[in-house]
């Protein structure tokens, strides 16, 4: 299809390029007539009448004649190209066929014949050839539009698995980020059970402290008491007890340092008795500073 269409295209070219030609022959044609004229005018004066009468006869026969050779020239390129068109054996047949025919009329009649014959095969040929072009421009006009469509419902296709591809990224990001806000859920409920298991170990490890800073501090104030009953003389039994200061040294319940601060013995039993009425239960925490250290608050009745 497209070989015959270069080849049509080259033979209007070449048309176009022998039209040229003539133009240019005939130009040149009537440029040699002008200069032949001009040259009669200046050889002979005759009357312009006269001249312009043969310079008018011989533009139309200079006309006449290259119109003459430019169909003769179309006619024999359209027999050699009628020729051309013909396969080399049937050429050959033909001008055999031709040269054995004697009489000069007739073989010049065959000739003519044989050119006409060839001239109608080429048109033939040259018909077919255009009617093939028709059909292959036609079919290629709907391929083109078959491809147009093919090309619409290839870019919608490519648009909906660009849709599709991001809805699938959507989801797994979806999907990515309630997995990772579920690992920070486990993360902060383990953090806050760890965080129970410690308080309870620190509360239980502080009531046993505390338990066992009271349990030294009655047996120290048991002591205390044993003993200064038995250094009180019996006859002072009966005397009213001291008021004076009196400093002893004794250990502080939490912290095991002694202090000097007690008025007399008999605030030290008080304290003893105050201390024998507290129990774990109205103990709390009291904190300093955050994440310091803790101080223990005892609380009455």
């Amino acid at each position: 299809m497209l070989a015959l269409l270069e080849e049509q295209e080259a033979k209007k070219r070449q048309m176009e390029e022998e039209l040229k030609e003539q133009e240019e022959k005939m130009a040149a044609i009537q440029e040699e007539v002008e200069k032949e004229e001009e040259e009669e005018e200046v050889e002979e004066e005759e009357p312009l009448e006269r001249r312009r009468g043969e310079a008018s006869t011989s533009k139309e026969i200079e006309i006449a004649r290259i119109a003459e050779e430019w169909a003769a020239h179309l006619e024999l390129g359209e027999d050699r190209e009628a020729e051309m068109a013909i396969p080399q054996e049937e050429r050959e047949a033909a001008r055999r066929q031709i040269e054995t025919e004697r009489d000069a009329v007739r073989r010049k009649a065959k000739v003519e014949e044989q050119q006409m014959a060839w001239r109608y095969r080429l048109s033939q040929e040259r018909v077919r050839r255009l009617e093939a072009a028709e059909t292959a421009e036609k079919d290629l006009k709907a391929r083109e539009t078959r491809m147009g469509k093919i090309r619409e419902e290839t870019e919608i296709a490519t648009k909906l698995n660009t849709l599709t591809q991001s809805v699938q990224s959507l989801l797994i990001a979806h999907h990515k980020q309630a997995q990772y806000i579920r690992s920070l859920e486990v993360k902060v409920d383990a953090m806050r059970a760890r965080f129970k298991d410690f308080a309870s170990d620190m509360m239980k490890y502080l009531l046993a402290e505390v338990h066992n800073a009271i349990s030294k501090t009655r047996e120290f104030y048991t002591g205390v008491i044993e003993g200064a009953k038995l250094a009180t003389p019996k006859e002072e039994e009966s005397a009213p007890p001291r008021r004076e200061k009196v400093k002893v040294r004794f250990p502080e319940p939490f912290s095991g340092t002694k202090g000097e601060h007690f008025d007399n013995w008999e605030a030290n039993v008080h304290s003893y008795v105050y201390l024998q009425r507290v129990t774990p239960k109205t103990m709390f925490w009291l904190p300093s500073r955050p994440f310091e250290t803790r101080r223990l608050a005892l609380l009455g009745r």
